[in-house]
């Protein structure tokens, strides 16, 4: 994960607290009437654990890190993090 721009960031546009969310679209993740309720929450832990490696090496830089998991439509789902969480940029990427 490359995030070393925000401090450089941070500095000139004055940024508050990073909020990092992982969304777990529809299509990554079976329904869940179809599998164990378990598998769904490991998923979840593999998501939380990406975010916290993020929220760490930010964190050690001086960076107030917010970490979100969500899931369904990346379109709806950034939309309404960035609503909720009054965000005034938004950085997108992936890891594949």
């Amino acid at each position: 994960m490359t995030l070393d721009c925000l401090p450089e960031f941070k500095a000139s546009v004055g940024m508050g607290v990073v909020t990092l969310v992982y969304i777990m679209r529809l299509t990554d993740v079976p329904l869940p009437e179809t599998v164990n309720p378990g598998v769904l929450e490991r998923v979840r832990w593999g998501a939380e654990d990406l975010l916290n490696i993020a929220r760490l090496a930010l964190e050690r830089q001086g960076l107030r890190v917010v970490t979100l998991v969500e899931h369904g439509s990346l379109a709806e789902q950034i939309i309404r993090v960035a609503e909720e969480e009054r965000v005034d940029w938004i950085v997108i990427g992936t890891q594949r």
